[in-house]
């Protein structure tokens, strides 16, 4: 299968030759969850939220004011505000923060200029992906790093002998998403910060409702974006006020299933469904290089050393034997198949995460990990 470029992450296949498909990535984050009991409720004390549980993490799946049928999503209608708390945040510090950030990821984070963010992965010694996520050069010497997973004890190991200081401030530090074509009046509207001219992975700092917070113009949806960055205990002030004056740019709250069609409509990754850390892995097929999942230019072999250098610069030199690439299915011939035994086709609303496989000629190429009907694209 030709492969698609920009293509995303995957999940496991059954055979080290067999392709795993999925939507062709466009922007580059995640909202996964982590693994301690965290409630998220009490952000959106405005909407009744039904709630659902991916590990231990308690994120609202969908609000009794927001639809995420076959209708279009909320960031690509107007805009959406979800609560994206769950992310394990950490904070880099010390005079060797900079060089810690870079023996971690596969980046050369000495390119990154502060109030800079950029996405990346980092690997094992074997060089397959532990996770991935967003870093923000906050100063000099100053990272907030965004993970999955609990990952506060892989940054230690890997901190022996730096004069760095790590410090999980998950519990700290709320945040918000504001996605969709509105997104940014709303913010110019609500926010005094200068977002105005603010580029894509980049940061402002400013104030909502009182409140200091950070806007960085990143996002989950591929749609215009901006994530917002608030101390926990404000976090429902800044809600309500976004929630309050985005009435009149018909603003949505929305939770995992409006962001999960969002998300396959863009070709982005979630982790443990679209791909398995390799923490996690059971077997070896399950372990996936960068390059394998579609993040083969997160990759900077020309930088010092990382880890799992050696063997990334060995599998570029021979090439991956598994490729990711996006699908995307005639309805014409889903119609024609429904036709032949008298049904009509049904369109299901909501996101499937459920791994599929796919056949070509009759022969199992790979398999689907991420699938919808977009109600975007119209297919």
């Amino acid at each position: 299968m030709p492969r698609t470029p920009g293509c995303t992450p995957s999940s496991a296949c059954p055979s080290s030759r067999r392709a795993t498909i999925i939507p062709p990535r466009i922007l580059n984050r995640r909202l996964p969850c982590p693994s301690e009991p965290r409630s998220t409720n009490a952000l959106s004390p405005s909407a009744k939220a039904s709630t659902i549980a991916s590990g231990l993490a308690i994120t609202p799946s969908a609000s009794t004011k927001c639809t995420t049928s076959t209708s279009t999503t909320p960031s690509a209608i107007s805009a959406a505000l979800i609560d994206i708390s769950p992310l394990y945040k950490y904070r880099v510090t010390g005079p060797d923060a900079t060089r810690l950030v870079n023996r971690i990821i596969t980046r050369d984070i000495n390119k990154v200029a502060v109030d800079q963010v950029i996405y990346c992965c980092w690997c094992d010694s074997e060089g397959k992906v532990i996770d991935d996520g967003t870093i923000t050069r906050l100063g000099e010497n100053e990272y907030r790093w965004t993970a999955a997973d609990p990952s506060l004890r892989w940054f230690q190991q890997n901190a022996l002998g730096l004069d760095v200081q790590l410090e999980d401030i998950s519990e700290q530090l709320a945040a918000l998403a504001l996605q969709g074509p509105t997104s940014g009046k709303l913010l110019h509207a609500a926010a005094d910060a200068s977002i105005a001219n603010l580029k894509y992975f980049r940061v402002a700092h400013g104030k909502i409702a009182g409140v200091p917070v950070d806007i960085s113009r990143t996002g989950y949806t591929g749609d215009l974006g901006y994530e917002i960055w608030v101390p926990w205990n404000d976090a429902v002030k800044v809600w309500d006020k976004l929630m309050a004056m985005g009435k009149i740019f018909d603003i949505h709250p929305a939770g995992m299933i409006a962001l999960d069609i969002a998300r396959i409509e863009a070709g982005l990754i979630l982790i443990e469904v679209d791909y398995t850390s390799s923490k996690r892995a059971l077997i070896d097929s399950q372990r996936f290089t960068p390059s394998e999942i579609g993040l083969g230019k997160l990759v900077d072999l020309k930088k010092e050393n990382f880890v799992g250098r050696e063997a990334l610069a060995a599998e570029a030199k021979d090439g991956s034997e598994r490729v990711l690439i996006g699908l995307e299915i005639d309805w014409n011939e889903v119609e024609a198949v429904y036709d032949k035994i008298g049904m009509a086709p049904q369109v299901p609303s909501m996101a499937s995460r459920v791994a599929v496989p796919v056949y070509r000629g009759g022969r199992q190429v790979g398999k689907a990990t991420s699938t919808t009907w977009s109600p975007t694209l119209k297919k």
